[in-house]
Protein backbone atom coordinates (compact mmCIF):
# COMPACT_ATOMS: atom_id res chain seq x y z
CA UNK A 1 0.00 0.00 0.00
CA UNK A 2 1.07 3.58 -0.69
CA UNK A 3 0.32 6.66 1.39
CA UNK A 4 0.75 9.47 -1.10
CA UNK A 5 0.90 13.12 -0.01
CA UNK A 6 -0.41 15.96 -2.15
CA UNK A 7 0.27 19.63 -1.47
CA UNK A 8 1.64 22.75 -3.07
CA UNK A 9 5.31 23.71 -2.54
CA UNK A 10 5.72 25.06 0.97
CA UNK A 11 2.70 23.20 2.34
CA UNK A 12 4.92 21.12 4.63
CA UNK A 13 4.05 17.76 3.08
CA UNK A 14 7.61 16.38 3.24
CA UNK A 15 7.95 17.24 6.93
CA UNK A 16 4.55 15.72 7.72
CA UNK A 17 5.33 12.59 5.67
CA UNK A 18 8.55 12.12 7.67
CA UNK A 19 6.70 12.60 10.96
CA UNK A 20 4.05 10.07 9.89
CA UNK A 21 6.74 7.51 9.19
CA UNK A 22 8.22 7.97 12.68
CA UNK A 23 4.75 7.73 14.23
CA UNK A 24 3.86 4.47 12.45
CA UNK A 25 7.22 2.87 13.23
CA UNK A 26 6.76 3.68 16.93
CA UNK A 27 3.16 2.46 17.07
CA UNK A 28 3.40 -0.85 15.20
CA UNK A 29 5.82 -3.37 13.75
CA UNK A 30 3.21 -4.74 11.32
CA UNK A 31 4.70 -2.92 8.36
CA UNK A 32 8.04 -2.35 6.72
CA UNK A 33 7.81 1.41 6.18
CA UNK A 34 9.61 2.68 3.08
CA UNK A 35 9.70 6.33 2.05
CA UNK A 36 10.41 8.21 -1.18
CA UNK A 37 14.02 8.94 -0.24
CA UNK A 38 14.79 5.22 0.17
CA UNK A 39 13.19 4.34 -3.15
CA UNK A 40 15.02 7.13 -5.00
CA UNK A 41 18.33 6.12 -3.40
CA UNK A 42 17.85 2.55 -4.67
CA UNK A 43 16.99 3.83 -8.15
CA UNK A 44 20.09 6.05 -8.28
CA UNK A 45 22.21 3.08 -7.20
CA UNK A 46 21.14 1.03 -10.20
CA UNK A 47 22.96 1.05 -13.52
CA UNK A 48 21.59 3.44 -16.13
CA UNK A 49 21.16 0.52 -18.50
CA UNK A 50 18.86 -1.24 -16.04
CA UNK A 51 16.81 1.92 -15.60
CA UNK A 52 16.50 2.27 -19.36
CA UNK A 53 15.25 -1.32 -19.67
CA UNK A 54 12.58 -0.64 -17.05
CA UNK A 55 11.48 2.60 -18.71
CA UNK A 56 11.48 1.35 -22.30
CA UNK A 57 8.15 -0.56 -22.30
CA UNK A 58 6.52 2.24 -20.27
CA UNK A 59 7.50 5.11 -22.54
CA UNK A 60 7.18 3.37 -25.90
CA UNK A 61 3.43 3.85 -26.13
CA UNK A 62 1.01 6.41 -27.52
CA UNK A 63 -0.18 7.56 -24.08
CA UNK A 64 3.30 8.53 -22.89
CA UNK A 65 3.93 10.37 -26.16
CA UNK A 66 0.63 12.23 -25.72
CA UNK A 67 1.56 13.30 -22.18
CA UNK A 68 5.02 14.49 -23.28
CA UNK A 69 3.48 16.44 -26.19
CA UNK A 70 1.05 18.09 -23.76
CA UNK A 71 4.01 19.12 -21.60
CA UNK A 72 6.04 20.45 -24.54
CA UNK A 73 3.24 22.74 -25.78
CA UNK A 74 2.67 24.07 -22.25
CA UNK A 75 3.39 27.50 -20.80
CA UNK A 76 6.57 26.77 -18.82
CA UNK A 77 10.03 27.67 -20.17
CA UNK A 78 11.90 24.82 -21.86
CA UNK A 79 13.91 24.08 -18.71
CA UNK A 80 10.65 23.71 -16.76
CA UNK A 81 9.19 21.35 -19.36
CA UNK A 82 12.38 19.28 -19.34
CA UNK A 83 12.15 19.04 -15.55
CA UNK A 84 8.51 17.90 -15.73
CA UNK A 85 9.45 15.07 -18.09
CA UNK A 86 12.39 14.10 -15.88
CA UNK A 87 10.12 13.98 -12.82
CA UNK A 88 7.59 11.82 -14.70
CA UNK A 89 10.33 9.32 -15.63
CA UNK A 90 11.41 9.26 -11.98
CA UNK A 91 7.83 8.57 -10.88
CA UNK A 92 7.59 5.66 -13.33
CA UNK A 93 10.72 4.12 -11.81
CA UNK A 94 9.41 4.70 -8.27
CA UNK A 95 6.12 2.89 -8.87
CA UNK A 96 7.88 0.07 -10.69
CA UNK A 97 10.11 -0.33 -7.63
CA UNK A 98 6.97 -0.52 -5.48
CA UNK A 99 5.68 -3.43 -7.54
CA UNK A 100 9.02 -5.25 -7.26
CA UNK A 101 9.04 -4.89 -3.48
CA UNK A 102 5.46 -6.09 -3.15
CA UNK A 103 6.43 -9.30 -4.94
CA UNK A 104 9.87 -9.89 -3.42
CA UNK A 105 9.72 -8.60 0.17
CA UNK A 106 8.51 -11.01 2.85
CA UNK A 107 7.57 -8.17 5.21
CA UNK A 108 4.42 -6.19 4.49
CA UNK A 109 5.67 -3.00 2.79
CA UNK A 110 3.99 0.35 3.48
CA UNK A 111 5.22 3.12 1.21
CA UNK A 112 5.04 6.78 2.25
CA UNK A 113 5.60 9.15 -0.67
CA UNK A 114 5.80 12.86 0.06
CA UNK A 115 5.21 13.40 -3.68
CA UNK A 116 3.48 10.96 -6.01
CA UNK A 117 1.60 10.99 -9.29
CA UNK A 118 -1.48 12.87 -8.11
CA UNK A 119 0.80 15.53 -6.62
CA UNK A 120 2.55 15.68 -10.01
CA UNK A 121 -0.80 16.67 -11.52
CA UNK A 122 -0.55 20.12 -9.87
CA UNK A 123 2.57 21.01 -11.90
CA UNK A 124 1.20 19.24 -15.00
CA UNK A 125 -1.97 21.34 -15.04
CA UNK A 126 -0.09 24.54 -14.17
CA UNK A 127 2.19 24.01 -17.17
CA UNK A 128 -0.87 23.37 -19.34
CA UNK A 129 -2.53 26.58 -18.14
CA UNK A 130 -5.57 24.55 -17.05
CA UNK A 131 -7.62 24.89 -13.88
CA UNK A 132 -8.79 21.27 -13.92
CA UNK A 133 -12.35 20.04 -13.76
CA UNK A 134 -13.16 16.52 -12.55
CA UNK A 135 -13.07 15.23 -16.14
CA UNK A 136 -9.53 16.59 -16.62
CA UNK A 137 -8.28 14.93 -13.44
CA UNK A 138 -9.91 11.62 -14.35
CA UNK A 139 -8.33 11.77 -17.81
CA UNK A 140 -4.91 12.46 -16.24
CA UNK A 141 -5.24 9.47 -13.88
CA UNK A 142 -6.38 7.20 -16.71
CA UNK A 143 -3.30 8.23 -18.70
CA UNK A 144 -1.03 7.54 -15.74
CA UNK A 145 -2.56 4.08 -15.30
CA UNK A 146 -1.66 3.28 -18.92
CA UNK A 147 1.95 4.25 -18.25
CA UNK A 148 2.47 3.18 -14.63
CA UNK A 149 1.08 0.34 -12.52
CA UNK A 150 -1.00 2.80 -10.50
CA UNK A 151 -4.15 1.53 -8.80
CA UNK A 152 -6.04 4.04 -6.64
CA UNK A 153 -7.51 1.08 -4.72
CA UNK A 154 -4.04 0.50 -3.25
CA UNK A 155 -3.32 4.16 -2.51
CA UNK A 156 -4.36 6.51 0.29
CA UNK A 157 -4.16 10.12 -0.84
CA UNK A 158 -3.38 12.55 2.00
CA UNK A 159 -3.85 16.25 1.30
CA UNK A 160 -1.95 18.98 3.14
CA UNK A 161 -3.66 22.38 3.27
CA UNK A 162 -0.87 24.97 3.47
CA UNK A 163 -2.39 27.91 5.32
CA UNK A 164 -2.39 31.40 3.78
CA UNK A 165 -0.22 32.70 0.95
CA UNK A 166 2.20 34.62 3.17
CA UNK A 167 2.84 31.63 5.43
CA UNK A 168 3.51 29.45 2.38
CA UNK A 169 5.80 32.14 0.92
CA UNK A 170 7.76 32.26 4.17
CA UNK A 171 8.18 28.46 4.32
CA UNK A 172 9.48 28.22 0.75
CA UNK A 173 11.83 31.18 1.20
CA UNK A 174 13.31 29.74 4.40
CA UNK A 175 13.64 26.09 3.38
CA UNK A 176 17.01 24.73 2.23
CA UNK A 177 15.80 23.71 -1.24
CA UNK A 178 14.28 27.14 -1.86
CA UNK A 179 11.84 27.76 -4.72
CA UNK A 180 11.16 24.94 -7.19
CA UNK A 181 12.48 24.98 -10.74
CA UNK A 182 12.62 28.40 -12.37
CA UNK A 183 10.21 30.03 -9.89
CA UNK A 184 13.10 31.45 -7.85
CA UNK A 185 13.79 33.88 -10.71
CA UNK A 186 10.35 35.50 -10.49
CA UNK A 187 9.55 38.75 -8.72
CA UNK A 188 7.97 38.61 -5.25
CA UNK A 189 4.56 39.27 -6.83
CA UNK A 190 5.22 36.53 -9.38
CA UNK A 191 6.08 34.07 -6.61
CA UNK A 192 2.88 34.90 -4.74
CA UNK A 193 0.89 34.47 -7.94
CA UNK A 194 2.55 31.07 -8.38
CA UNK A 195 1.41 30.06 -4.87
CA UNK A 196 -2.18 31.20 -5.49
CA UNK A 197 -2.41 29.46 -8.88
CA UNK A 198 -0.87 26.27 -7.48
CA UNK A 199 -3.38 26.29 -4.64
CA UNK A 200 -6.34 26.63 -7.02
CA UNK A 201 -5.20 23.53 -8.90
CA UNK A 202 -4.41 21.69 -5.67
CA UNK A 203 -7.87 22.48 -4.34
CA UNK A 204 -9.56 21.18 -7.51
CA UNK A 205 -7.61 17.92 -7.23
CA UNK A 206 -8.47 17.66 -3.53
CA UNK A 207 -12.19 18.12 -4.25
CA UNK A 208 -12.02 15.37 -6.87
CA UNK A 209 -10.15 12.90 -4.65
CA UNK A 210 -12.24 13.48 -1.52
CA UNK A 211 -15.40 12.96 -3.56
CA UNK A 212 -14.06 9.63 -4.84
CA UNK A 213 -12.46 8.18 -1.69
CA UNK A 214 -11.89 8.68 2.02
CA UNK A 215 -8.83 10.90 1.58
CA UNK A 216 -7.57 12.55 4.79
CA UNK A 217 -6.95 16.31 4.74
CA UNK A 218 -4.37 17.78 7.14
CA UNK A 219 -4.55 21.50 7.89
CA UNK A 220 -0.89 22.47 8.36
CA UNK A 221 -1.85 25.80 9.96
CA UNK A 222 -3.01 23.83 13.04
CA UNK A 223 -0.94 20.67 12.48
CA UNK A 224 1.16 20.94 15.64
CA UNK A 225 -1.98 20.80 17.78
CA UNK A 226 -3.69 17.96 15.93
CA UNK A 227 -1.09 15.67 14.37
CA UNK A 228 -1.68 12.72 16.72
CA UNK A 229 -5.38 12.68 15.85
CA UNK A 230 -4.53 12.88 12.13
CA UNK A 231 -1.88 10.16 12.30
CA UNK A 232 -3.98 7.79 14.40
CA UNK A 233 -6.81 8.08 11.89
CA UNK A 234 -4.45 7.38 8.98
CA UNK A 235 -2.90 4.35 10.71
CA UNK A 236 -6.34 2.99 11.60
CA UNK A 237 -7.44 3.25 7.96
CA UNK A 238 -4.23 1.57 6.76
CA UNK A 239 -4.77 -1.33 9.17
CA UNK A 240 -8.38 -1.70 8.01
CA UNK A 241 -7.29 -1.82 4.37
CA UNK A 242 -4.82 -4.60 5.22
CA UNK A 243 -7.15 -6.61 7.46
Amino acid sequence: MIIEFIGIPGSGKTHIANELRKFIELRTSDFQVIDSAQILKEIKGERKGNRALILLPRVCNVTFASVVLKIMVGKSPFSGKKLLIKILLRRILMYQKVQEKKINDQNLPLFIFDEGLLHYAIAFFRNSGVYPQFVDIQKFLNQMKRIVDYSSADIMWVFVDPGDTEETYRRITQRTSGWPGTIGGLTDDGKRKYIVESYRRYNAIKEYATSMSNSPVIDNSIFKNSYIENFESILENVQKMHS
